[in-house]
């Protein structure tokens, strides 16, 4: 998992070869006013979705990705993403092989202020889930969550 703020995207190039394509999205500036969806690019095998949401104070299960990494990058507003162990995969509740997401029950081993201007990488098998206010207060988040195909 990497957490950090967008002006070190191009740090993780190395780490995440397929992140020049989503430096490249970002650069055209147009997420921000683009509309909730599906969008693919110029690379097959990177495509996001445009994501709008309102925070709540309960916490769903934890999602994770068996073959997919997932970079989320927070457009505005405010939310908790938190991290639990990989080993929690024996408290599968279920997995789509189509979507190739998967969730479990667990706990918390790290939280995360997640804000405008800063991004998430989950790798394949790593734990996360988002969504949780951050003041206790429900906030509306608009998210970009490209998914790479490992």
């Amino acid at each position: 998992m990497i957490f950090d703020t967008l002006a070190n995207l191009e740090l993780y190039v190395p780490a995440v070869p397929h992140m020049k394509t989503v430096i490249e999205t970002m650069d055209r500036g147009d997420l921000y006013k683009e509309e909730p969806g599906a969008y693919k690019t110029p690379d097959p095998n990177v495509t996001y979705l445009i994501t709008e949401f309102e925070t709540s104070n309960k916490s769903d299960p934890f999602m994770f990705h068996k073959n997919t990494t997932v970079i989320e990058i927070v457009l505005s507003g405010h939310d908790l993403l938190s991290i639990a162990w990989r080993e929690n995969k024996d408290q599968l509740l279920a997995y789509d092989k189509a979507t190739d997401t998967g969730t479990l029950d667990g706990d918390p081993i790290a939280v995360y202020q997640g804000e405008e201007g800063r991004f998430a990488v989950f790798f394949p098998g790593e734990p996360y889930r988002l969504g949780v206010s951050s003041s206790g207060q429900p906030d509306k988040v608009k998210r970009v969550v490209f998914r790479i195909a490992d």
